[in-house]
Parts: C-alpha cells; structure tokens; sequence
C-alpha cells in the first residue's frame, strides 16, 4: 500500500496497486466516459470522494435533467 496524496482535492489516500483488486478505486464503478477522462486528466489515484464526483458530474452532462 502506498500513501499519496488526491491530485483534485490534496486529501490523503491509500493506493492499493500492489493488490489492486482489493483497491478502494475498484469498487466505484466509473462509466466509460468518467474513466477515459480521468485517464487523460489526472496522472496519479484520485480519492473516492472525486471518483464518485467525476463520476456524477459527468453523468450530469450526459443525461439531461427534468427540470422545466
């Protein structure tokens, strides 16, 4: 395990690489679009507090909201 610091919000994470099948990062479910940005965007982990944003924002993007 390693510990590093979110490049988004500067808060601390542990980094599972070595096992990463037991990493935080695997269980957050990014859509295809959240994890190619992410890729292209960030050169290091993001915590899963800014997955799960990422995530949501961009899905936010995609699917238009109901509002009137």
């Amino acid at each position: 395990m390693t510990k590093k610091k979110c490049p988004q919000c500067n808060k601390e994470l542990i980094c599972n690489v070595e096992d990463i099948k037991n990493c935080f990062c695997v269980r957050i479910k990014l859509t295809p679009i959240a994890l190619d940005y992410a890729k292209k965007n960030y050169k290091d982990c993001l915590c899963s507090s800014c997955l799960k944003k990422l995530n949501q924002e961009l899905i936010e993007d995609i699917v238009p909201s109901n509002s009137a």
